[in-house]
């Protein structure tokens, strides 16, 4: 009987192994694969992309599966991504001279024939840098600070940074930047991703066919005051306006800090289906930075994220205004700031670096990997089946000696 028990338990774990093994492979696994091809500033023949010290970078990369995901890549006024998706029967067409124009109106990029599914941009707008003599880390508190528009940088030629193999690309301020302390630089790495996975890099961030990946990075820039740290503002700029639904932010817990060590959230951004379609998009990022180049966990720190603002927003010119009329469009800014308290300021590293995700349809979710699930089966078996294998010995002893005793009596 105890035998009976025992083999019937090691089944019952042997399932429930096997159905954690398969939730895994399907939460890890998507199908889908895209076929990416990468162009610089596109179609472009008039002079002005032929100057390399003017900063008019477009990086156009194209990711064609059952639909095309079209990334736009610009550092014309402010560094923007935009995304749109399209049937295959898609182009992209750009009128330079009008999307060069200051007095942007919305016609400069097209999707021809007018069938976009689904658009979406994310505009870097300005960046800060407060003062916090207090060492709270929190953007909200700082009474002395300054704002510089990322529209005002100028930006190396891209064209050299471009990975065929990465899909990947750089945007670098020059050396000389007027409103920034020192020789130090400011760079925005785009990513586009063809398959379902996990970055190399810490914080390891899910990915699918469907997401771009930005790097933002501050390498040895002086600061201006002597108690300085850094944030960014973000501004989200969502197709058509949605009737009903606005862009929301949302958290994210796991109870695995596996990739991200003592890391057991992820903040999203949740920006709605334009009009009646299904199509939406997202944000995601984990509240973590790093404050060298050589990314673990101990210059991991903390990267806080505000409430999104959504009046007086400040836009800066970007070639998303070259694809919508912002009147008919959903604008929400956001907040992020580097630091925790008593890390020594950004002046004790000079460097700060965050990554954050852009996705098309839904965010990809945290699983228990393999390693945990082999684990969490054995923490769950081996004690039973310790405690199984007691039972059985004691019982076997136990017949063993009622045999000796009615042997003892017939005897």
């Amino acid at each position: 009987m105890a035998i009976t028990s025992r083999l019937s338990y090691v089944h019952l774990v042997r399932t429930l192994f096997c159905f954690l093994a398969f939730l895994w492979i399907c939460g890890e696994v998507d199908g889908m694969e895209r076929r990416i091809s990468i162009e610089y500033n596109p179609n472009c023949t008039i002079a002005a992309c032929e100057n390399k010290t003017d900063g008019d970078n477009i990086v156009y990369v194209k990711a064609m599966g059952q639909d095309i995901l079209h990334y736009m890549w610009s550092s014309i006024g402010a560094p923007t991504l935009l995304l749109a998706t399209t049937p295959n029967n898609t182009k992209l067409h750009v009128d330079w001279q009008q999307l060069l124009n200051p007095q942007k109106d919305g016609n400069a990029i097209q999707f021809i024939p007018n069938n976009v599914n689904y658009s979406m941009a994310v505009v870097f707008s300005r960046l800060i840098e407060y003062d916090d003599v207090h060492d709270k880390a929190d953007l909200r508190k700082a009474t002395i600070k300054r704002s510089i528009s990322f529209e005002d940088f100028e930006w190396q030629d891209v064209n050299i940074t471009i990975n065929e193999t990465t899909h990947s690309a750089v945007l670098n301020t020059t050396l000389y930047q007027p409103d920034l302390q020192g020789n130090g630089t400011v760079s925005i790495q785009f990513t586009a991703h063809n398959q379902s996975g996990r970055s190399e890099m810490l914080p390891h961030l899910l990915y699918t066919s469907n997401t771009t990946q930005l790097d933002f990075t501050i390498d040895n820039i002086e600061p201006t005051y002597n108690c300085s740290r850094f944030a960014i503002e973000l501004l989200i700029v969502s197709g058509k306006k949605h009737s009903k639904l606005n862009i929301t932010k949302t958290v994210a817990k796991s109870i695995d800090d596996e990739y991200t060590p003592g890391m057991f959230r992820v903040d999203e951004l949740h920006m709605p289906p334009q009009s009646t379609s299904k199509y939406k998009s997202y944000a995601q990022w984990k509240p973590v930075c790093y404050s060298d180049s050589a990314r673990d966990f101990d210059n991991a720190i903390e990267a806080n994220s505000y409430n999104l603002n959504k009046s007086n927003l400040y836009i800066p010119n970007s070639i998303f205004l070259s694809l919508y009329d912002k009147s008919n469009v959903d604008m929400s800014a956001f907040n992020v700031s580097f630091g925790k308290p008593k890390d020594g300021f950004y002046v004790k590293t000079n460097y700060t670096s965050w990554t954050l995700n852009i996705g098309y349809g839904t965010p990809p979710e945290d699983q228990l990997s393999l390693l945990v699930i082999i684990v969490i089966s054995a923490g769950l078996g081996l004690p039973v089946l310790i405690i199984l294998a007691g039972g059985s010995i004691v019982c076997l002893r136990n017949r063993r000696e009622k045999y000796k005793e009615l042997t003892l009596v017939v005897n």
